[in-house]
């Protein structure tokens, strides 16, 4: 019986990283061409950017290793995690230096948004595969003490 449960939430562990992996995905937006439709082009602009500039592997390593402590250790991560990922996240002048102030102010809460998105979604990804790892780790060592 306590396999089956055993069982159960690892497949439950699984199911939720990958629904979280999907839900990342978002869908393109249309931009038109009025003074809203320029302010959301240079946020636009600035998510775009950040995709190429960043891919959080650092974070996803964080959270495995948090996650490879189990549930509590899931949840200790993202309490460490929550505080450090407040800091401010530096937007590269060579992509602002010629922006108008407006321009550049929504251009970098595109940029910092999709950096802080991804964090996010790295961080629960890496601890809910490391957190399935400590499952399986475990399932291991218990059918080897029987």
């Amino acid at each position: 019986m306590r396999i089956r449960t055993f069982k159960q939430v690892i497949w439950l562990a699984l199911a939720v990283t990958l629904l979280t992996r999907w839900a990342e995905a978002t869908p393109q937006l249309q931009v038109r061409d009025t003074p809203e439709g320029r302010r959301t082009r240079y946020y636009h602009q600035g998510e775009i950017q950040a995709r190429k500039d960043y891919s959080g592997a650092g974070a996803w390593a964080e959270g495995f290793s948090s996650g490879l402590l189990g549930p509590l250790g899931w949840g200790f991560g993202i309490f460490v995690y929550g505080r450090a990922s407040r800091q401010a996240i530096q937007v590269p002048q060579r992509y602002t230096y010629d922006l108008e102030p407006e321009q550049k102010r929504d251009f970098e809460q595109g940029y910092a948004g999709y950096i802080e998105k991804t964090r996010k979604v790295q961080h629960v990804t890496g601890a809910g595969m490391g957190c399935l790892a400590f499952f399986v780790l475990l399932n291991i060592v218990y059918s080897e003490l029987r």
